[in-house]
C-alpha cells in the first residue's frame, strides 16, 4: 500500500483578534494515516488540554491554562531524516510557556535541524506568531490580526488551493456549525484538495477535527472535537468537561 508520509495534522486555521468575544477562534484537521494509533483530548499532567499520538507519545494541538493555543503541521519542503525529535514532543513542549510572546522568545534558541520540517502556529489571544522550521533553519513572523491557515505546504510557492478554500469560507461571525462544516468539505478534483480527506489507497485521510472559541474569559470558551476515521465524518460534540479542568488546573496552586 502506497503512503503519503503526512504525519501531522494538515489544515489549520486561525481566526486572530476579529470581532467579537473571542480573540482566538480554531478550526483545525489532522490528517494522518488511518491506522495510527491516536487518543482524544484529555487532561495531561502537565495541566493543559490535548490530544495524544500513542505511537510517538506527542500532540498536534493543544491548550493550557493561561489561555495559550498552539497547533503544529508538518512542512512539505526540505530535508527530511529519520531519528529526529518527534514534532509532537515539541508542542507539548511548547505548552508549558505562559504566553505567547514568551513561547516566541523562547524558540529563539530552537535547533531546527533536531526536527524535520514543521509549521508551529501559537496565540493566546493577546498575541500571534509562527515559528517554521526547513529541517535546517528556524523562521519566525508575528501575526497580525485576520485570518491565517496554515497547511502542510503553507509559506512556500506550493501552498495547495485548500489554504484559499478556508480563507474565503470562513465565516462572520464564526460561528461553530460554520466552521464545522467548513472542515467538512470534500475535494472535488481530488480526494486531497478539500478540508475533509479520504484516500484509503494511501491509508490515508482525516482523523479528528477541532473547534476552538477561545473567549476572552477562559472559562467560557468552548471546544468541540470530532474523532473517527472516515469515509463518513464523524459528528461534533463540545467537551465543556475539558474546559472546565483546564479552569480548575488554572486556578490550583
Amino acid at each position: 500500500m502506497a503512503t503519503l508520509g503526512c504525519e501531522l495534522m494538515c489544515t489549520l486555521a486561525v481566526g486572530f483578534q476579529l470581532a467579537g468575544p473571542y480573540p482566538l477562534v480554531v478550526a483545525a484537521n489532522r490528517d494522518e494515516a488511518l491506522d495510527r494509533p491516536a487518543r482524544a483530548p484529555f487532561l495531561w499532567p502537565q495541566g493543559f488540554i490535548a490530544p495524544r499520538d500513542e505511537q510517538a507519545l506527542g500532540t498536534w494541538l493543544g491548550l493550557n491554562p493561561q489561555g495559550l493555543f498552539v497547533g503544529i503541521t508538518n512542512r512539505f519542503a526540505g530535508p527530511r531524516e529519520q531519528g529526529r525529535t518527534s514534532r509532537g514532543a515539541l508542542v507539548v513542549q511548547a505548552l508549558q510557556a505562559r504566553s505567547a510572546a514568551e513561547l516566541h522568545e523562547r524558540l529563539h534558541g530552537l535547533k531546527a535541524g533536531e526536527y524535520n520540517g514543521f509549521h508551529l502556529i501559537y496565540s493566546d489571544g493577546r498575541e500571534a506568531f509562527v515559528s517554521w522550521g526547513d529541517g535546517e533553519r528556524l523562521h519566525q513572523l508575528q501575526l497580525q490580526p485576520g485570518v491565517h491557515v496554515v497547511t502542510e505546504r503553507s509559506f512556500g510557492p506550493d501552498e495547495p488551493a485548500r489554504g484559499e478554500l478556508v480563507r474565503s469560507g470562513w465565516p462572520t461571525p464564526p460561528g461553530p456549525d460554520r466552521l464545522m462544516a467548513l472542515l467538512r468539505l470534500k475535494g472535488v478534483a481530488s480526494p486531497l484538495d478539500g478540508t475533509f480527506v479520504f484516500a484509503p489507497e494511501f491509508n490515508y485521510g482525516t482523523r479528528s477535527s477541532l473547534v476552538l472559541l477561545r473567549h476572552q474569559q477562559l472559562a467560557q470558551s468552548r471546544w468541540f472535537w470530532a474523532e473517527g476515521p472516515p469515509p463518513d465524518p464523524p459528528p461534533f460534540a463540545e467537551q465543556r468537561e475539558l474546559v472546565e479542568q483546564l479552569t480548575t488546573a488554572r486556578s490550583a496552586p
